[in-house]
C-alpha cells in the first residue's frame, strides 16, 4: 500500500514539473540599492536599465560578444574591472553624473577607441583604468580625441595612468592641478610644451601649476613659454628622465619640491628674478652638478639642496640673510662652501652629511652654530671660528672624524655638551691669548677633552708627511717622512690612538676590506710638539693583485670578510696575493661553499665517500663529504670513488654545482644567452642560463660562455658572491 501511495506522488510531482514553465534567467541583476550586480545577456549592443546607480565589480568582465554599452544617467560609479577584457567594444560615453572609476575598469579592451569622460568624474582608481588599450593614442578635451574629458579645472590622480599607447595629450589653459600619477607609465609622452608638435601640449602661459608634471617619469624635456612667471608646488616632482631644463628669464617664484627627485637632472639656472629658494628645491637631484643662483637671492628654505650628491661647489651670492634646516645635508660631493657674512647663525643640520667638505669659509658675523650642523663631515680637517661667536649647538661637529684643528677666535665662545663628539682625539684648540684655561675647562665633554688648547701665538714644528708603505692581512702599515721624534701619536680615525716611538706603525686591522681608515700623526722632540699631519685617508685591502677599482673587488673583500677566502703570502716581498687568475681546484670549492653555509656538522670519522681525501685537513673532508651528501658533487667520470681534490673545475660543472645547490630550479632555455653552449646537456644549459639570469656570471661578457674552460678563483668568488645575494646565507645562519 505505502509502495502504491510513493509511486503515484512521484507521478504527480513529475507531471507538475513537466507542466511548469521555465522562468528565465534575468539579463540585469539588479539590487535594491540600485547596484547592477551580474548580466547574464548575449551581448551584442548593451543598454544598461534607468535606475542603475552603480555598474558592480567584473559585471561584464570577459564579455567578448558585447560591442557597444549605453550607460544611463544614473550611474554614479563603474566599478572594479567592470568591463575588463571586453575586446569588442569600440566605443563608451560615460555620462555626466558618474564619479568614480574603478581598478582596471576598461583594462584590455583591445578595440576600444573612442572614451568620453564627464566634468564629475573626480576619482580613478589606482593602477590603470585604460591600460592595455592600445588604440587610445590621445586624449583632450574635444571629441577630436580618442579619449575626451570634459574637465575644466583639474585632471584626476591616476586618470591615464599605464596607458602606454598614449602618444599626445592637450592639456587646455583652464586646468590648473593634475592629480598624482595621472600620466605615470604612459612611456610615449616624452615631451611638454605650447603645441600640438610636443607629446603633451599644455595650454598654460604664465604659471605651471602645482603637481603639473608630479611623477611624470617618462618625460625627456620640457620648454617652458617665455611668459611663465610661476612654477607651482611639486610642478616637476619625480620626473627623473628630465636631464635638462631651460627656466624662463622673467621667473620670480618656484615653489617647493618643484624639482624634487629629478634625478636624472644634471644641470640648472635659477633666474635672478627668483629671490627665495624654497623648501626641497631640487632635494634628491642626485646626478645636480651645476646649479647657478639667482643674484638677488635672499633666503633659501629648509632642505632645498639636501642629497644634491654630484654637486662639488656652490657660489651663494652675499645677498641671501638666512638659511633654513638641512639646506645641503647629504651634499657628499661638496668640497668647499663660503657662507654669506650676513648669516648670524648656521641652522640646524646644514651641511651635516657633506662627506667631501675640506673647507668651511665662515660668515664675519656669526653667532651661533646650532646642533648637527656639520656632523658627519668627515673629511673636514681645520675650522677657523670667527670673533663674534657665542654659542655651539650640541653634536655640531659630531663625528667630523678628520677635524685635528679648531682655531677660536671668540674670546667666550659657549661649547655645549658633545658639540665636538668623535673628532680626532689628538688635536688641538687654538685660542686668543689669556683664555686657554677658560678654554681647557669648557671643553669638558664636548669630545675635545684630550685636546690640546694653546694660544694662538704658540710655535711648533713642522708636520710630518704621512704615506702607507703597504697593506696585508696582518695590518696596514704607514711611515713618516723624519726618524727624529722622541715620542708620535698616531690617531686611527677618531676612537683609537696610540703613543710609541720610530717612524713607523703596523695598525692590526681586525676589520672589513673596502673599510677607510684615517690616520694623523703628531711627533714630539725638544719639548716641542708638530703640527698634526695632514689626514691620511686609507681603504683597507690586503691584496696586492686585486685594485680597489678592481670588478673583483667588491666579490673578494665580500668573501675575506666573511672569512670564505684569503689569499697566500709572497716571501720575497712580504705581502699577500688572493691570484686571480689561478685556477679553482675541486678542494678550493668545495671549503670555499662549505665556508658559505657556515662549515655544517659532519661525521668524517664513520668512512669516506671517497678514497683519495683522506690526506685532505679536517674542514676540507668535512666540506666535501658534506657537498657529496647534499647531491652537489660525485666521482670521477671513470672511477666514482676518486674525488680529485687537486683537479681544475670547467665553467659548466661550476654552474652546474651552483644549480643543483639551489635545488633545480625550472628555466625557461628557449634563449640560451651564450652562443656556444647548445649541445650542451638540457641540465647544463640550464644551469648556465639559471647563472647568467640571476647575476652570477655577471663579468662574463660577450656571447660566449666557454664551458669547457677552466674557471678562476676570480670567477668562483663572484659566483659565490652572486649566489649570497639569492640566498642571503651569510647572514641568515
Amino acid at each position: 500500500m505505502k509502495k502504491t501511495i510513493m509511486a503515484l506522488f512521484v507521478m504527480v510531482l513529475t507531471a507538475l514539473m513537466i507542466a511548469a514553465p521555465v522562468q528565465a534567467e534575468e539579463e540585469f541583476v539588479i539590487d535594491r540599492n540600485g547596484v547592477l550586480t551580474a548580466y547574464n545577456g548575449l551581448g551584442g549592443d548593451v543598454v544598461i536599465p534607468d535606475g542603475v546607480t552603480e555598474i558592480g565589480e567584473e559585471v561584464f568582465m570577459n564579455c567578448y560578444a558585447m560591442t557597444s554599452v549605453t550607460i544611463p544617467d544614473s550611474v554614479t560609479k563603474i566599478g572594479v574591472r567592470s568591463f575588463y577584457n571586453c575586446t569588442a567594444i569600440k566605443e563608451v560615453v560615460i555620462p555626466e553624473g558618474v564619479q568614480r572609476l574603478g581598478y582596471k575598469a576598461f583594462t584590455k579592451c583591445s578595440s576600444l577607441a573612442s572614451v568620453s569622460l564627464p566634468e564629475s568624474l573626480r576619482w580613478f582608481e589606482q593602477w590603470g583604468v585604460f591600460t592595455e588599450c592600445p588604440n587610445l593614442k590621445t586624449a583632450g578635451p574635444s571629441s577630436d580625441y580618442d579619449i575626451s574629458f570634459a574637465w575644466t579645472n583639474e585632471i584626476p590622480g591616476s586618470a591615464f595612468y599605464g596607458c602606454s599607447s598614449l602618444t599626445h595629450v592637450c592639456i587646455p589653459a583652464t586646468i590648473t592641478r593634475i592629480g598624482y600619477d595621472a600620466f605615470t607609465h604612459c612611456y610615449e609622452l616624452r615631451s611638454a610644451g605650447n603645441g600640438a608638435e610636443y607629446d603633451v601640449d599644455f595650454g598654460w602661459t604664465t604659471a605651471i601649476p602645482d603637481d603639473a608634471f608630479k611623477s611624470f617619469s617618462t618625460l625627456q624635456s620640457v620648454d617652458i613659454p617665455s611668459t611663465v612667471t610661476s612654477i607651482g608646488r611639486d610642478a616637476f616632482y619625480g620626473c627623473d628622465g628630465l636631464t635638462s631644463l631651460q627656466l624662463p628669464a622673467g621667473l620670480t617664484r618656484i615653489g617647493s619640491s618643484a624639482f624634487e627627485f629629478c634625478t636624472g637632472l644634471t644641470s640648472l639656472e635659477i633666474p635672478d628674478g627668483v629671490t627665495v629658494i624654497e623648501s626641497s628645491l631640487v632635494r634628491c637631484c642626485t646626478s645636480l652638478a651645476s646649479l647657478k643662483l639667482p643674484a638677488n637671492l635672499t633666503e633659501i628654505y629648509s632642505s632645498a639642496f639636501d642629497s644634491c650628491r654630484s654637486l662639488t661647489s656652490l657660489d651663494i651670492p652675499e645677498t641671501v640673510t638666512s638659511f633654513g634646516t638641512s639646506v645641503f645635508a647629504n651634499c657628499s660631493s661638496l668640497t668647499s662652501i663660503t657662507l654669506p657674512d650676513q648669516i648670524t647663525y648656521i641652522n640646524t643640520s646644514l651641511l651635516r652629511g657633506c662627506t667631501s667638505l675640506t673647507h668651511v669659509g665662515f660668515p664675519r658675523e656669526l653667532e651661533s652654530i646650532r646642533e648637527d650642523a656639520f656632523e658627519g663631515c668627515t673629511s673636514l680637517q681645520t675650522v677657523e671660528l670667527p670673533a663674534s661667536l657665542v654659542s655651539i649647538g650640541q653634536r655640531a661637529f659630531r663625528n667630523c672624524s678628520a677635524l685635528t684643528t679648531v682655531i677660536m677666535n671668540s674670546p667666550s665662545a659657549i661649547l655645549s655638551t658633545n658639540s665636538f663628539l668623535q673628532a680626532c682625539k689628538n688635536g688641538i684648540l687654538f685660542v686668543p691669548a689669556g683664555t686657554v684655561e677658560q678654554y681647557q675647562s669648557k671643553i669638558v665633554g664636548t669630545g675635545l677633552d684630550e685636546w690640546e688648547v694653546l694660544e694662538m701665538s704658540s710655535e711648533f714644528l713642522e708636520a710630518p708627511v704621512l704615506s702607507v708603505t703597504s697593506m696585508t692581512t696582518d695590518g696596514i702599515n704607514i711611515s713618516w717622512n723624519d726618524d727624529s721624534y722622541e715620542k708620535v701619536i698616531v690617531q686611527c680615525n677618531a676612537d683609537e690612538q696610540y703613543l710609541l716611538t720610530g717612524s713607523s706603525f703596523c695598525d692590526p686591522v681586525y676589520s672589513t676590506m673596502g673599510q677607510e681608515y684615517v690616520y694623523t700623526v703628531r711627533g714630539y722632540r725638544d719639548g716641542m710638539w708638530t703640527l698634526p699631519s695632514e689626514p691620511l685617508r686609507v681603504v683597507y685591502n690586503p691584496f696586492a693583485d686585486v685594485a680597489y677599482d678592481s670588478p673583483s673587488f667588491e666579490h673578494v673583500a665580500w668573501a675575506y670578510n666573511h672569512d670564505i677566502v684569503g689569499g697566500a703570502r709572497n716571501q720575497e716581498d712580504g705581502l699577500d696575493y688572493f691570484k686571480l687568475e689561478n685556477k679553482c681546484t675541486r678542494a678550493q670549492f668545495s671549503i670555499m661553499f662549505y665556508k658559505l653555509y657556515n662549515r655544517p656538522n659532519v661525521d668524517i670519522y664513520h668512512g669516506l665517500p671517497f678514497r683519495d681525501i683522506d690526506d685532505q685537513s679536517a674542514n676540507t673532508k668535512k666540506a666535501i663529504v658534506w657537498l657529496y651528501n647534499e647531491g652537489v658533487v660525485s666521482g670521477a667520470k671513470n672511477d666514482n670513488t676518486l674525488f680529485l681534490p687537486k683537479g681544475n673545475i670547467k665553467r659548466a660543472h661550476l654552474a652546474i654545482m651552483f644549480y643543483k645547490k639551489a635545488g633545480k630550479p625550472a628555466v625557461d632555455i628557449t634563449d640560451l644567452h651564450f652562443t656556444d653552449i647548445s649541445s650542451q646537456t638540457k641540465t647544463t644549459k640550464q644551469a648556465i642560463v639559471w647563472c647568467y639570469q640571476n647575476h652570477l656570471i655577471d663579468s662574463i661578457e660577450g656571447d660566449e660562455f666557454l664551458p669547457n674552460t677552466e674557471a678562476n678563483r676570480a670567477l668562483l668568488t663572484e659566483m659565490l658572491y652572486g649566489y649570497d645575494q639569492i640566498f642571503h646565507l651569510v647572514y641568515d645562519n
